[in-house]
């Protein structure tokens, strides 16, 4: 049997987003549960690879920390939307996994 993957919501991930992970049995963690608020990228990368959780974020700047060859169990970057969406329009996603 395949080994769940464990996911780390970064600070810029509405918790709302945890709760309905959990509600499907996803184990996630969040900024504030590992103590995290207000910590610069290095700490939630840092926490996020000794735990082999992958990181979920709003933040572009881990794609750049990726592209320098700094270190991590993976990275889900999901861009924020400029524009909330209206019902009835289409859904977009865009998620880079890396």
């Amino acid at each position: 049997m395949a080994t769940p993957i464990k996911f780390h919501l970064d600070q810029h991930v509405a918790t709302a987003v945890a709760h309905g992970l959990r509600q499907y049995g996803v184990d996630v963690t969040t900024t504030c549960e590992a103590g995290l608020q207000n910590a610069d990228d290095p700490p939630h990368l840092e926490y996020a690879l000794a735990a082999g959780r992958v990181l979920v974020t709003h933040d572009r700047g881990f794609i750049e920390r990726h592209n320098c060859g700094e270190g991590h169990a993976g990275i889900a970057y999901a861009p924020q939307q400029k524009y909330r969406r209206r019902p009835g329009d289409p859904a977009t996603w865009s998620v880079l996994c890396i």
